[in-house]
């Protein structure tokens, strides 16, 4: 835990970041780094899932978190990205097994959710359309 010292224009924060928390205590701000999950050294099936879909849900919100401009706003919003992120993980990770391919694909439904067309989304959330 650290003391934060505030830009001017921002009198406080609070919220989480990436992996980092920010709370105020007494007029005072501090911050928090979160620790990676563990995994139990003998995890069951269900522990594994568990551990993959936390990693894999954190690391996405994290990089959208970053990309964004105002870190105000994406504290605001890190509920609704990580909803949305949990989501996509539940649709897309039955059909992709690979970390990477699917933290890939999550990402572009994503962004095409955000920027596509009021179709786009529906096409996301409904699944492929099929001819």
């Amino acid at each position: 835990m650290a003391k934060v010292k505030l830009m001017p224009g921002i009198e406080r924060i609070s919220g989480t970041i990436g992996d980092v928390t920010f709370f105020t205590r007494n007029g005072k701000t501090f911050m928090s780094q979160r620790c990676e999950p563990g995994l139990p050294k003998n995890a069951t099936r269900k522990q594994k899932a568990q551990y993959r879909k936390r990693t894999l849900v954190n690391a996405c919100v994290e990089l959208i978190q970053e990309q964004m401009d105002d870190m105000l706003e994406a504290i605001e919003k890190r509920k609704k990205i990580r909803d949305r992120i949990s989501y996509l993980y539940e649709k897309l990770s039955p059909e992709i097994k690979a970390r990477t391919k699917l933290q890939k694909a999550i990402m572009s439904a994503y962004y095409e959710g955000e920027n596509g067309s009021r179709k786009d989304r529906e096409n996301i959330d409904n699944g492929p359309m099929k001819s």
